[in-house]
């Protein structure tokens, strides 16, 4: 069957795959075309080339408007995630900076209490030294009050008992 007397439809579908070949890179069936403009012999198949690279062309075009589309919708949400990390890290900047100035003021404040609590064992044990003081003091005075009542119940020449009423009744 001659090239000429072949049903158009396979003729087509003969120089699309012809085409498609030829653009992806491969050279058909082995043949060194440089140029897909030595291929078609007959003005149906130059035609025919024509409509197949039309085609193509067409179909790279939607495939491009596509994945424009889809890059496009890509950037856009990925813009709006890299704003939405953007505020959130500095979010958490803030609320770091807000943790550190709230434990530096919490440490303070254990500092002044440690200073405090430093302070009342000083004191605490200066009380105890002049609780003892007192309290030897306290004793010394029994002592002399003893020797007094005793001195005194000798010059009154009154009896311990009476003398016990007396100086505390």
């Amino acid at each position: 069957m001659t090239k000429t007397n072949e049903d158009p439809r396979k003729a087509m579908l003969r120089v699309r795959a012809y085409v498609k070949a030829f653009m992806s890179g491969r050279n058909p069936k082995g043949k060194q075309i440089s140029d897909l403009s030595q291929y078609p012999t007959t003005i149906a198949d130059k035609k025919r080339t024509i409509i197949a690279l039309q085609d193509l062309l067409e179909t790279e075009m939607d495939k491009h408007t596509k994945a424009s589309g889809i890059i496009e919708s890509m950037s856009a949400h990925t813009s709006k995630q890299t704003a939405e990390t953007f505020h959130h890290l500095t979010h958490m900047r803030r609320m770091i900076a807000d943790y550190r100035n709230e434990v530096a003021s919490l440490t303070a404040v254990i500092k002044s209490r440690d200073k405090n609590i430093a302070m009342m064992d000083e004191r605490w044990e200066e009380l105890n030294d002049l609780n003892a003081e007192l309290a030897e003091r306290i004793g010394q005075l029994e002592h002399t009050n003893d020797a007094a009542m005793v001195t005194l119940k000798a010059t009154l020449n009154v009896p311990v008992p009476q003398m016990k009423d007396i100086y505390h009744g």
